[in-house]
């Protein structure tokens, strides 16, 4: 993830998301922190979305 944070993340996030949930790649590492600055990052702009009127 660079300095913006685009489709391609939240598509690469999703799909490192659903390997960990298969056991398919094990949840730790750069990876494991990659997803979790993404979910973080797409939680975060749901909100803020959210709050518009």
């Amino acid at each position: 993830m660079g300095e913006r944070f685009t489709a391609v993340d939240i598509l690469a996030a999703s799909t490192l998301q659903i390997a960990f949930m298969a056991k398919l790649i094990e949840p730790q590492g750069v990876l494991f922190d990659y997803v979790e600055r993404a979910t973080a990052i797409d939680l975060r702009e749901a909100q803020r979305l959210a709050k518009k009127p």
